[in-house]
């Protein structure tokens, strides 16, 4: 899943099967969303791929790319994937799901 996180506190999520999809969600959130002022992103493949800096420019969004890889407090996202994780691991503990889920 591709989570978009605003500086309110806002979380967009779209769901994916590949890594590869990464621009075509990139392309949903702006679409249902609007277009961001900056996509601050780490340096995953997919998210600075040739086709999302491209998008980027055409929709006149700054892609910031997060360059040092010891630093994920930077990235407002990873606090949002913690609380997701978190969340989802107590409601399956309550539920007694299989831990392999």
């Amino acid at each position: 899943m591709q989570l978009f996180v605003l500086d309110k506190g806002f979380v967009y999520v779209v769901p994916m099967q590949s890594k590869s999809q990464v621009p075509q969600a990139l392309k949903l959130f702006a679409k249902e969303i609007g277009a961001p002022e900056a996509v601050i992103c780490d340096e995953a493949r997919e998210q600075i791929s040739k086709e999302v800096r491209h998008f980027c420019h055409q929709m006149g969004t700054t892609l910031c790319v997060l360059e040092e890889e010891n630093t994920p407090w930077a990235n407002r996202a990873e606090l949002y994937i913690g609380l997701i994780k978190e969340g989802i691991q107590k409601n399956m503990k309550d539920s007694n799901c299989p831990l392999v889920f």
